[in-house]
């Protein structure tokens, strides 16, 4: 039978948020196993994680029970392929080398930890700072040439008449379990993820649209011939006329990985320099070699940006490291040793913490919570 796109989208926008009925998500395994080769897994609906999904309900025992886990022999097994914390809509798929029994633990004092949400800080060139958050009510104010306003976790310069001054600067900041979009006075959209900053003027007057980062911050470049956009940060640089990029650059992080999605973008570190095209991510990790890898799904890179964490083989230090960023805490591992297993899935950035755990749980990892410390337990 030939697939609906339609009823497709609508089935998978069900199975996304929780809201599917075991009868929607019988259809759903039934769709995708019928239908397997007309699936277009480079066109993922909502971010979805087709391959590890279509992967999971093409098994034979998923027609009668899409939602579950499954076993399979040899070195590799799958536990818990499908999870749907129907509270959170939590979607996940988890894979793990063995199943070990344990249970969550949890302090009976500890207040649960929350996702992080729209909250920034804005500093201005005389040092000024003003608190941006949810609550904030909208903020109207003259820095330099241009007009600020701060709603629904953004922030917008106007292109108002430019002045005769000097060149202001002024640097929008997130904390850990902060996310904050910017838009500059060119028109170019900037959102910034937790633990990121970004530097830049209030009216690009020179030859070049030059800005300074931190963390992770995502672009879409407003195109302009005459002045190309340079994303700094640390000793590298990014120059692009218009396109969309990611740059990762978290000192935490393995390396510094910038992400094409779209245009092309020249890369530079050092006397090394080397061009982008979409697909494509350049990597430092030591010296000053720049390595060229191609993304084998680009979605990935920017599910932060669209309400997600997406993993595809991340190991538990790369999985603990984006989640202690947006829910602001601090990771430990019981004795120093690190589970070395591998995980699959997407989960959503405003679930409480607690039922990321229990997708978390349901593969063998499992923690103690101690008011702002989470640590990861060994495998007994």
């Amino acid at each position: 039978m030939g697939i609906s796109r339609a009823r497709l989208d609508y089935l998978l926008n069900r199975y996304r948020t929780g809201q599917a009925s075991q009868e929607e998500l019988q259809e759903l395994g039934v769709l995708l196993q019928e239908d397997w080769d007309q699936i277009d897994p480079r066109q993922p609906a909502d971010h979805i994680n087709w391959r590890q999904m279509l992967e999971a309900i093409k098994q034979k025992d998923r027609r009668e029970a899409p939602v579950r886990g499954l076993n399979r022999s040899g070195w590799l097994r799958v536990a818990a392929a499908v999870l749907l914390l129907t509270g959170a809509g939590t979607v996940a798929y988890l894979y793990k080398k063995r199943p070990v029994k344990h249970t969550v633990a949890y302090k009976t004092h500890t207040q649960p930890i929350v996702p992080g949400g729209n909250k920034a800080v804005l500093t201005l060139s005389g040092g000024r700072q003003i608190i941006l958050d949810s609550t904030a009510s909208d903020t109207v104010l003259t820095e330099g040439a241009d007009v600020v306003a701060n709603a629904n976790g953004s922030l917008a310069y106007s292109r108002s008449t430019v002045t005769d001054t000097g060149v202001v600067y002024n640097t929008l900041s997130t904390p850990r379990g902060g996310q904050y979009r910017l838009t500059l006075p060119d028109g170019t959209k900037v959102w910034l993820n937790a633990a990121s900053s970004i530097e830049y003027p209030t009216a690009f007057k020179g030859k070049d649209r030059t800005v300074t980062v931190t963390g992770e911050t995502y672009f879409e470049v407003a195109k302009s011939a005459r002045q190309p956009f340079i994303v700094r940060y640390g000793n590298m640089a990014v120059t692009v006329l218009g396109t969309s990029f990611n740059v990762n650059a978290y000192p935490d992080e393995t390396g510094i990985r910038t992400s094409l999605i779209e245009g092309s973008v020249r890369v530079s570190r050092g006397d090394n320099t080397t061009l982008l095209t979409p697909g494509q991510q350049a990597i430092v990790d030591t010296g000053q070699a720049i390595r060229v890898a191609r993304m084998s799904n680009p979605a990935l890179v920017i599910a932060w940006k669209n309400g997600y964490f997406s993993f595809e083989k991340a190991d538990i230090p790369t999985v603990m490291r984006q989640l202690a960023r947006w829910y602001n805490f601090d990771v430990v591992y019981e004795n120093g040793a690190v589970p070395t297993d591998a995980f699959w899935g997407d989960l959503k950035r405003d679930a409480n913490l607690s039922d990321i755990f229990a997708v978390l749980a349901k593969s063998g990892i499992h923690f103690t919570i101690d008011g702002n410390k989470v640590t990861v337990l060994n495998k007994h």
